[in-house]
């Protein structure tokens, strides 16, 4: 039984696995928090499939880049759970989440997802059906115009940055979906299954967010 939370959006989800099957999965709702609305969905979501905590082998969650709150909230719940339960842990990449959802073709594909200030967390992948995204490029901050620069003809992109982005970029560059632009629950989970059947866990004591960059507050406080 594997739960899996993602929480580096506003738009969150959570969906539990049974002997390797999506059993459930629900969006936390609309207009509420993270903080307020993550623990309650998960219980409202364990209550309907009849699971209680103490049966979860394993808990997946995305690590970031994404909201530095949500990401926050979002490891600390897995690894409240996880030490709770005796879980197994396993932190995913939201890049990598939303890079497999991207196509169902072998292709490469670049995720964007919004950094402020005019800056994207970009990440470049390869993607291949029933695996694991292959990193062609790890996680790195670029301003929009140099990420604009690069793209060519034909390039596949994908990304919750690209509903501020995708009017303006050239016709010849490809977008996916727009309903597979952010990570899903589900994509993390299914993930984590295969990360977890080749025996890859991480510790509880270490697994952190992957915020890739200092707050806005701790940028300022450095500048003094």
């Amino acid at each position: 039984m594997l739960l899996a939370l993602e929480t580096s959006s506003r738009e969150a989800s959570v969906a539990l696995f049974r002997d390797g099957e999506l059993a459930a999965r629900a969006d936390l709702p609309a207009g509420e928090t993270t903080a307020q609305s993550l623990t309650p969905t998960i219980q409202r979501l364990l209550q309907q499939a009849e699971v209680r905590a103490s049966d979860l082998e394993a808990i997946a969650v995305a690590q970031g880049p994404g909201s530095f709150t949500g990401l926050r909230i979002g490891v600390v719940t897995a690894k409240t759970l996880a030490y709770a339960a005796g879980a197994q842990l396993i932190g995913m990449d939201t890049l990598e989440v939303i890079a497999a959802q991207a196509s169902e073709e072998p292709v490469e594909v670049q995720v964007v997802l919004d950094a402020q200030r005019k800056q994207l967390f970009y990440g470049r992948f390869a993607v291949t059906p029933g695996a694991r995204p292959q990193v062609l490029a790890a996680t790195s901050i670029l301003d929009q115009p140099a990420w604009r620069a690069q793209l060519q003809p034909g390039d596949l992109v994908t990304g919750p940055a690209l509903h501020k982005l995708a009017s303006s970029l050239p016709p010849d560059v490809r977008q996916a979906s727009d309903d597979l632009w952010r990570a899903d629950a589900v994509t993390v989970g299914r993930l984590a299954l295969e990360r977890l059947a080749q025996g890859e866990v991480d510790d509880l004591w270490s697994l952190e967010p992957h915020y890739h960059r200092l707050s806005a507050a701790e940028e300022k406080a450095n500048q003094r």
